[in-house]
C-alpha cells in the first residue's frame, strides 16, 4: 500500500515537472498553458497512457474549485483598487452586467442550435459566461503585445472578478434543471449576502490581532490567510452562499488593507498561483475521454464561433455604451475575452449535480474552451495590430499627464 502511494506520488511529480517545462514550450508556440497541461493530464489519465486509471471524479471536481478559490482570494489580494480607480468601473460592469448577458445570448444561441432544454441552455450559458485570469495575463507576456494600458488593465481585472457572477449564475440555474421546478427567489437573495457577510466577518477576525498591536511572526501569515479562505470558502458553501464571491472580497479586503501587512500573504500567493493552475489543469486532463470531445467537436465548433464572433462582442458592447473606450479599443476588449479551467470547473460540477444524461453539456464546454482559447491566443497579437497601432504611445502620454497631476 504504501508503495502504491509514492508510485502515485513519484508519477504525480513527474507529471508535474514536466507540466513546468511544458510552459517554456508554450511561450515559444503560443499555445495557451491550458492546452498543454490538460494535455499531460489527459496523457497520465485511463485514456492516455493509464498510469492513473482510477479517480473520484466527485473528489476531483470539489477540489477543482477548492482551486478556484484559492486563485480568486489571490486575484483579490492583487487588485489594488486605488491604483485601477480608472478602470475598476468598466472592470466591474464586465465582471457582473457583461457575464449576464453574454450568458444569456449563449443560452439563447444553444437552445435553439442544439434543440435542448431551457434550463441545460442556461448552464452551458453560465458555465461559458467567465474569462480565464491566466490566459488573459499570458496575452500580454509576449513581446510582440501592442495593446494598450487600459485595454490591458480592463481584461485583467475582468478576469479575475467574473468568475463569482459566472458561478452565482451556474448554481441558480444548477436549481430548477436539479429539481424540475422554477426559480426560487430565496437563495438567489441569500447567495451573495452570506458571501458579503462572512467575508467582512472573518476580514474583522483576520485584522483584530493587528488592531490590538499583537505580534504575530510574519511567516505565520500566509498559512493563517490561507486557512482563513478556505475555511470561508467551504463555511459560506454549506452556508448555501457563493464561496468563490466570499472568498475574493476577503483577498480584496485584505489587498487594500491599512492594518494587515500583506507583503509576504501576496508574495506567498503569488508563488502558489501557478502550481495551483497546473495542478487544476492536470486533473481536468484526467477526466477526458478523447471518443466524446470528437463527437462534441461539431456541436463546440458552431458554439464557439457564435462565442467569439457574437456573444462576446455584444456583451462588451452593451455593458460599456457609455464608457470612455473607443470603438476599436472595445473590439480588443471582446477578443481578449479568452475561456479557461474555470469553465471546464464549473460544466464538471454542472454534470456531477445533473448526472450522465448531461454529459453533452460537459463535452461542449470543454471541447469549445479548447478551440476559443487557441483560436484567440493565437490571433490577439495580430487583431491589437489592426486596432490600436498607436493606442500605446497615446496611452502613456495620458498617464504622464495623470501622475502628473496627482
Amino acid at each position: 500500500m504504501v508503495e502504491g502511494l509514492y508510485l502515485t506520488l513519484s508519477i504525480g511529480c513527474l507529471f508535474l515537472i514536466l507540466a513546468t517545462y511544458a510552459s517554456l514550450l508554450s511561450k515559444r508556440l503560443g499555445f495557451p498553458l491550458l492546452t498543454l497541461f490538460i494535455a499531460l493530464g489527459f496523457l497520465a489519465g485511463p485514456s492516455g497512457l493509464g498510469l492513473i486509471m482510477a479517480y473520484d471524479k466527485q473528489l476531483l471536481v470539489h477540489l477543482g474549485l477548492l482551486c478556484v478559490g484559492v486563485i480568486m482570494f489571490s486575484g483579490g489580494l492583487e487588485a489594488d483598487l486605488k491604483a485601477s480607480r480608472h478602470y475598476v468601473k468598466s472592470g466591474v460592469i464586465l465582471a457582473s452586467l457583461g457575464v449576464i448577458i453574454k450568458a444569456l445570448l449563449i443560452a439563447t444561441f444553444s437552445y435553439f442550435a442544439f434543440q435542448i432544454s431551457v434550463e441545460i441552455s442556461l448552464i452551458l450559458g453560465a458555465a461559458l459566461s467567465s474569462t480565464d485570469a491566466t490566459s488573459v495575463l499570458s496575452l500580454f507576456k509576449s513581446k510582440k503585445d501592442i495593446s494598450s494600458k487600459r485595454v490591458q488593465s480592463v481584461l485583467n481585472f475582468e478576469s479575475t472578478t467574473n468568475d463569482p457572477m459566472s458561478y452565482f449564475l451556474l448554481c441558480l440555474f444548477i436549481g430548477p434543471a436539479f429539481t424540475d421546478g422554477g426559480f426560487d427567489l430565496q437563495p438567489m437573495l441569500l447567495n451573495p449576502f452570506i458571501a458579503i457577510i462572512g467575508a467582512a466577518l472573518i476580514y474583522q477576525l483576520f485584522a483584530f490581532p493587528f488592531k490590538m498591536k499583537w505580534k504575530l511572526a510574519p511567516e505565520m501569515l500566509p498559512m493563517l490567510s490561507l486557512f482563513y479562505a478556505v475555511g470561508l470558502y467551504t463555511t459560506v458553501e454549506t452556508l448555501g452562499g457563493n464561496g468563490l464571491l466570499s472568498v475574493y472580497l476577503l483577498g480584496l479586503f485584505l489587498g487594500n488593507s491599512d492594518v494587515v501587512p500583506t507583503l509576504k500573504i501576496d508574495a506567498f500567493f503569488k508563488a502558489s498561483f501557478m502550481p495551483l493552475k497546473m495542478g487544476l489543469f492536470l486533473m481536468l486532463g484526467i477526466m477526458i475521454t478523447p471518443e466524446r470531445i470528437l463527437l462534441a467537436a461539431p456541436e463546440a465548433l458552431l458554439l464557439s464561433t457564435f462565442i467569439v464572433f457574437t456573444a462576446r462582442p455584444m456583451s462588451v458592447f452593451m455593458a460599456l455604451p457609455f464608457s470612455n473606450f473607443t470603438f476599436k479599443e472595445q473590439l480588443l476588449i471582446s477578443w481578449g475575452g479568452i475561456k479557461g479551467a474555470t469553465a471546464i470547473i464549473f460544466a464538471s460540477f454542472a454534470t456531477f449535480r445533473l448526472g450522465t444524461s448531461s454529459q453533452f453539456l460537459f463535452d461542449v464546454i470543454f471541447t469549445s474552451v479548447i478551440i476559443t482559447s487557441l483560436f484567440q491566443t493565437w490571433t490577439f497579437n495580430w487583431i491589437a495590430q489592426k486596432l490600436t497601432p498607436q493606442t500605446t504611445d497615446l496611452f502613456k502620454d495620458k498617464t504622464q499627464v495623470i501622475l502628473a497631476e496627482n
